[in-house]
């Protein structure tokens, strides 16, 4: 038995300069390894905040 999470669907992002910054923050400051890290972070949160999961976690 193992645990697996299984990957985020593609979705379509637009970052205005604000965004751009918090991202960069994110970085910049070690919360996210790459910008592409703080992006999935930050969809994360929209998501558990929201009441909608990003990933799922598979129990096999």
């Amino acid at each position: 038995m193992y645990d697996c999470v299984l990957p985020m669907p593609r979705i379509n992002l637009t970052v205005d300069d604000d965004n751009y910054q918090f991202l960069k923050q994110m970085k910049e400051s070690g919360k996210a390894a790459s910008l592409s890290h703080a992006v999935r972070l930050a969809i994360q949160e929209y998501r558990r905040l929201h009441g909608k999961l990003g990933t799922k976690k598979v129990v096999r």
